[in-house]
């Protein structure tokens, strides 16, 4: 279900970002999951990829983006000077229960106290934080009961001025190191995506998309998030720049369009002045960015007094990178275990049957094992191999004499339907019991691993 904002003049709509605390599945490997029976805020991020997006799109491609891109340029006025004269926080009672039915929604019950983080940027639909979530809500299920003046925070001990002064190079630094990525983005989709479109002899589009990924859509959306954070920074006080609300309004968008996997183009450098780096380095930036954003956020909170207005929304906005940062460090260290299964696997002679990378995400273990194969209580088989043991599957191989770190391939065992329990014989040996009246015991130097096999 997708929910547009009617905005209000004849303006362009409006669009509705995702809470902080919404659940994040990483469960698949695939950057998306599988087609739902309704359309959701994946759904219009997959429509947007596909579409391939630009400023000049019609409006009609506009009311899909609503879901998934968060208020930039089609920000009203209003607005516009709410941002620049620092909003003020509010306090207000829940009158009605209300029950949240998408996503990036706030739930809340009659009488509970909600801590209103933006009210102007649309009249009807205010942002808001409750009971640890954040989300949006109608105005008229509130009351207002406390409205702080809209002030500079005070010269007094709990924002003295060297604590201004850290602040201020905080805020620059955020702001001058967010538009050097925008323009080192710019300068991707303009000098390598364009330019091997036009080269058709030479670059497919799947070839240019297996390259790049969504690298436009992420160049889109850091823009928007940059027009943003330039409404939100305050030129002549950048100490009392408010960010922490844009980041908050844009998190998900964040987490959604960097889960992006990124891929290998080793024979181009860089054109357009920049440094001598491989295309691949660059198309690393996006992680190493998202990766970035906590650690600012987290020495800006420590510069931010109590008493500022941006506190609270700088302290949900830091932990809320935070878990971004480790989702993303998750799916690069699973990304990098498949790579390196994979390496490992063309290293193996005589491969049969399916790749690994299709039922198993890391290898656990390795080595030379004495091995027992035991059926009905009696010995089959003793003899030395070379066992590797993957999340999925057991290898087993024997070494390649002529060629080094290569390996001839002997047998593989599925995993799938077995259960591990523990075994009383050594330091860190188990069992594994399946469907099959059969058991293996492989015998490390440092433990012993049995696999039983049975009825």
């Amino acid at each position: 279900l997708v929910r547009s904002s009617r905005a209000q003049n004849g303006k362009e709509r409006r669009s509705k970002s995702q809470p902080i605390h919404s659940p994040i599945h990483i469960d698949s490997d695939d950057e998306y999951d599988g087609p739902s029976n309704h359309l959701s805020r994946m759904d219009a991020v997959t429509f947007y990829n596909v579409s391939g997006e630009s400023e000049g799109s019609s409006s009609k491609d506009r009311s899909y983006r609503s879901s998934v891109h968060s208020t930039t340029s089609s920000m009203t006025t209003s607005s516009t000077v709410s941002s620049n004269d620092e909003q003020s926080l509010m306090s207000a009672e829940a009158a009605w229960d209300h029950v949240a039915i998408l996503p990036d929604e706030l739930p809340f019950a009659a009488g509970d106290i909600i801590n209103v983080l933006d009210y102007s940027s649309h009249s009807e639909l205010w942002y808001g934080s409750c009971r640890d979530r954040t989300g949006w809500f109608p105005s008229s299920h509130v009351r207002i009961i406390n409205r702080n003046p809209v002030s500079q925070p005070s010269t007094s001990d709990d924002f003295p001025p060297s604590m201004r002064a850290l602040r201020t190079k905080i805020v620059q630094e955020l702001m001058s190191t967010e538009r050097d990525y925008v323009d080192l983005l710019q300068n991707l989709v303009q000098g390598f995506v364009e330019q091997t479109r036009r080269r058709t002899e030479m670059f497919t589009s799947s070839n240019i998309q297996r390259i790049f990924g969504n690298l436009e859509a992420i160049y889109s959306l850091h823009s928007k998030f940059l027009r943003e954070l330039e409404l939100a920074y305050n030129q002549k006080a950048p100490e009392n720049s408010c960010v922490g609300t844009t980041f908050l309004r844009n998190v998900i968008n964040l987490i959604i369009i960097n889960f992006s996997r990124v891929t290998h183009f080793q024979a181009c450098r860089l054109l357009r002045g920049m440094p001598k780096l491989t295309l691949e380095g660059f198309l690393l930036t996006p992680v190493q960015r998202i990766c970035r954003y906590p650690l600012q956020l987290t020495e800006l909170l420590k510069a931010t007094p109590l008493s500022h207005l941006d506190r609270e929304p700088v302290q949900a906005a830091a932990a809320a990178m935070k878990s971004v940062a480790a989702l993303i460090n998750e799916k690069k260290r699973r990304l990098e275990s498949l790579q390196k299964i994979a390496l490992w696997q063309r290293n193996v002679e005589g491969w049969q049957g399916p790749d690994l990378v299709e039922t198993n995400s890391r290898m656990e273990c390795s080595g030379e094992v004495s091995c027992r194969c035991i059926a009905a209580g009696s010995l089959l088989w003793h003899k030395d191999v070379l066992l590797f043991l993957f999340d999925q599957s057991i290898v087993i191989c024997k070494k390649d004499i002529i060629k080094k770190n290569h390996y001839l391939f002997r047998d593989r065992i599925s995993l799938n339907s077995a259960t591990f329990i523990d075994c009383f014989d050594g330091k860190g040996s188990f069992t594994i019991h399946s469907l099959f009246p059969v058991s293996f015991v492989f015998q490390f130097a440092h433990c012993l691993i049995q696999l039983v096999f049975e009825d």
